[in-house]
């Protein structure tokens, strides 16, 4: 079964306003082209998903362009379709983040592409203060599990009213804020440092994890996961299995007749060592003594059931 190694939803939420110029919606554009750059981010397929909904004037069209969480987009591609996004200021100065907030939860809820097992994230970049209220948008997003960066970016200098935006959005709905220049997104760390974040915060890298949920505890997100270990074979014998191939299944070795074990009968799939404990044993053909013994016994002939498919269940670790 394929699985994720990083499995991550990023949707970037991109400023519109009238109060962006040309220049300055370009480097926001670079900024989002270096989080998808960064080697790290494993993208397309079931790993990491990453779109862009852009933000305009309430008066407007709300949403003109997005780039869906689309699994068929790499990084290519993704570089592609954020070129595509043209600059074309939405409406005037004024700024709702707060209904844009509202659009990127129902983004994550509807069919924008997102996955339920995946770790959500938001990355807002904004130049000055709400027009409109963000402390329940903003709570909203801390609720449905949604991990949320925002970014203040300027000219040089902090315009009113965007520490007073910043500090609504960190006390509202946890949001890791931070502040740039235009010209310092794409040229500083600050998209580096962000893509650490998100693996820390997430506890993306989990190979095998075949469902997990993001859900917060003391504002901290951890992981609800199944581990899925690999299918275990025996030449010359069988296996059976407690559970399938899950975490916490015990596998229990027999070897045909004429035939003995040469380790270990038993295994288990473990998180702890992410996979089966002990080593795997084979079977090696008894000398004549031992198959004359072994007609002796009354230990009755296993079964050997198959491991069940299509089922998942979930399990909490910390």
């Amino acid at each position: 079964m394929a699985v994720a190694t990083n499995p991550l939803d990023i949707i970037f939420l991109l400023d519109k306003t009238g109060s962006i110029n040309p220049s300055e919606f370009d480097a926001m554009k670079a900024f989002i082209q270096a989080v998808k750059s960064d080697t790290r981010l494993s993208i397309g397929g079931d790993d990491v998903r990453i779109g862009v909904i852009t933000w305009g004037h309430a008066a407007e069209p709300f949403i003109r362009d997005r780039v869906m969480l689309n699994p068929l987009l790499d990084r290519m591609d993704l570089l592609d379709a954020v070129d595509s996004i043209i600059y074309g200021a939405q409406g005037g100065l004024s700024s709702p983040l707060g209904a844009a907030l509202v659009r990127v939860t129902d983004a994550f809820e509807g069919d924008f592409g997102a996955r339920t097992y995946s770790s959500h994230i938001v990355i807002v970049l904004v130049d000055g203060v709400s027009s409109d209220d963000l402390s329940l948008p903003a709570g909203r997003t801390r609720d449905a599990n949604i991990v949320g960066y925002a970014i203040g970016v300027h000219g040089g200098t902090i315009p009113a009213g965007l520490e007073e935006t910043l500090q609504s959005l960190s006390d509202n709905g946890d949001f890791d804020v931070r502040r740039s220049t235009f010209t310092g997104l794409a040229t500083t760390t600050i998209a580096s440092d962000i893509v650490t974040s998100i693996l820390q915060r997430s506890k993306l890298y989990m190979p095998h994890v075949t469902h997990a949920t993001t859900v917060r505890h003391n504002t901290v997100p951890f992981m609800y996961v199944v581990w899925e270990c690999e299918l275990l074979t025996l030449m010359d014998g069988d296996v059976e299995f407690t559970a399938g191939t899950r975490q916490g299944s015990t596998a229990t070795f027999f070897c045909e007749y004429g035939y003995e074990l040469s380790s270990t009968s038993i295994r288990i799939c473990s998180f702890a060592v992410r996979g089966w404990t002990g080593s795997q044993p084979t079977c090696n053909r008894e000398s004549h003594r031992h198959r004359n013994t072994s007609l002796q016994s009354n230990t009755p002939t296993p079964t050997h059931p198959r491991p069940p498919t299509g089922k998942v269940h979930t399990v909490c670790y910390q």
